[in-house]
Formats: structure tokens, sequence, C-alpha cells
């Protein structure tokens, strides 16, 4: 469910870097803050990727212990129902905006040192 609001949100934001990119390359040239830009898209998108693989994972690894608990009759049944249904429905979002946001503060670091030390 949430990853069919994600994914066309994703591939939106691919498209839009992407233009925006080659309109900058071709109308601008010259100007310096396009490594920056070019730095912050791809590895936003990497961050957004990479956080979703580890949110997949790590939710598949919880599935023992959520089986676990929904077979026994414990106190935390409904609890465990609960907190799986809500990490279910809101992690994906959750997972894509952090990753989004430190791929984007990645990117823009790797410019900065890019930029300041062409050479490296």
């Amino acid at each position: 469910m949430a990853y069919s609001i994600i994914l066309p949100l994703f591939f939106a934001w691919l498209v839009f870097c992407f233009i925006t990119l080659v309109v900058i390359w071709v109308k601008v040239p010259e100007w310096r803050g396009r490594g920056y830009l070019f730095h912050a898209s791809i590895w936003s998108s990497v961050g957004a990727v990479m956080a979703n693989i580890l949110f997949l994972v790590s939710l598949e690894s919880s599935l023992d212990h959520i089986f676990h608990i929904l077979n026994n009759d414990s106190p935390l049944h409904f609890l465990g129902v609960v907190v799986f249904g809500m990490t279910t429905i809101f992690g994906p979002f959750v997972a894509t905006a952090i990753g989004w946001l430190v791929g984007l503060l990645a990117g823009l670091a790797f410019a900065r040192g890019r930029i300041k030390n062409p050479k490296a």
C-alpha cells in the first residue's frame, strides 16, 4: 500500500532531477551550483533506495518475533499486531524520508569536497 504512493513519487523525483540537470547543463554550463545539484540528486535517490532496503530487511527479520507473539496467548498479542501494522503502513514513508535526507546531506558534503578539491 505505502509503496504504491512512494514509487510513483520517487520516479517523478528522478525524472524531475534528470530534466533539471539536463536543462542546467545546456542553458547554464558555467553555474557553479550544478555540481551540488548533481550530487544531491544522485545521493538523495541512493539514500532513499538504501533506506527502504534496510527497512524491508529489518521488517523481514522481525517477522519471526511477530509470528511468535501471534501464536502465543500473550498479553502482548494486541500490542504486537498494532505495532507491526503501524510499522508496515508508516515505516516506508519514514524510511524514505530519512534516507532521502541523509543522502541529500551526504551528496552535498561530497560535492563540497569535490568542488574544493577538484583534483581529488
